[in-house]
């Protein structure tokens, strides 16, 4: 069987569930890579933690070890893994959303925005951002009235669940899947958000669209925003919807 090396920013509730979701499966790791690794790397017994400044100096580590005994899994990094780790080191990435739509960032805000499927995706990493190839995917209805939140949770409850059902085997396999290609998608950079989420004061739009916004932005109390020839006047922070009269 191979192990794993996981990736791993900060300390988060998200990551806290794949450690505790690996462990339980009785998942072998090597090595936790990144911010938070000595702290991860307690639910493992015999694992390395490489606590690294940058990742490049994992490189030396990968070229002394034989290379089809590993494969990596990306358990919350936020940024690119180098092209010169992926060429050594197959990585899995667990994705909140139905790709190819809504690679990046803020996936459950554009989805419920553009009126898409929401999801969760296991797939291959690419230096491309969210490009790899697919090897397992769940899916669900975008619907009148969930908000941001509820899309995150579930997409997230989701996302365990592939790591549930195909990390095992995937260790176990004699050759790695190779994954169904992307078609082309969506994609999404950060500093989109601030414009997609404003309203100017004298701008007319539907009710149906006050409901997205509202929807796509009641998640950690982010809001959206009113303003007065690009500059804000104020940010409606919505806390519940519902249907109740």
């Amino acid at each position: 069987m191979r192990s794993l090396c996981l990736f791993v920013d900060k300390k988060s509730k998200f990551t806290d569930r794949v450690m505790i979701t690996l462990a339980n499966l009785q998942a072998p790791v090597s090595t936790v890579v990144g911010p938070a690794a000595e702290y991860y790397s307690i639910h493992f017994p015999n694992c390395q933690a490489i606590d690294l400044k940058s990742i490049l100096t994992l490189l030396p580590i990968l070229d002394n070890r034989n290379k089809a005994q590993f494969i990596g899994l990306n358990c919350g990094i936020p940024y690119m893994i180098s092209k010169d780790i992926l060429d050594r080191l197959p990585t899995l990435n667990i994705h909140p959303s139905a790709l190819p739509l809504n690679r990046g960032s803020h996936q459950s805000f554009w989805s419920i925005m553009n009126n898409e499927q929401h999801g969760a995706t296991l797939h291959w990493m690419e230096v491309e951002l969210d490009s790899g190839p697919i090897i397992a995917q769940k899916v669900f209805k975008c619907d009148p009235i969930s908000t941001a939140e509820e899309v995150q949770n579930t997409s997230a409850a989701l996302c365990l669940d592939l790591v549930r059902e195909n990390i095992i085997e995937i260790l176990n396999s004699n050759s790695l899947p190779t994954g169904k290609p992307q078609l082309n998608g969506t994609s999404h950079k950060k500093k989109e958000l601030r414009k997609a989420a404003c309203i100017e004061e004298d701008e007319l739009i539907s009710g149906k669209r006050v409901l997205q916004l509202a929807r796509a932005t009641c998640a950690n109390e982010n809001g959206f925003y009113i303003t007065r020839n690009g500059k804000l006047v104020g940010r409606i922070v919505i806390s519940n919807i519902d249907k109740l009269w």
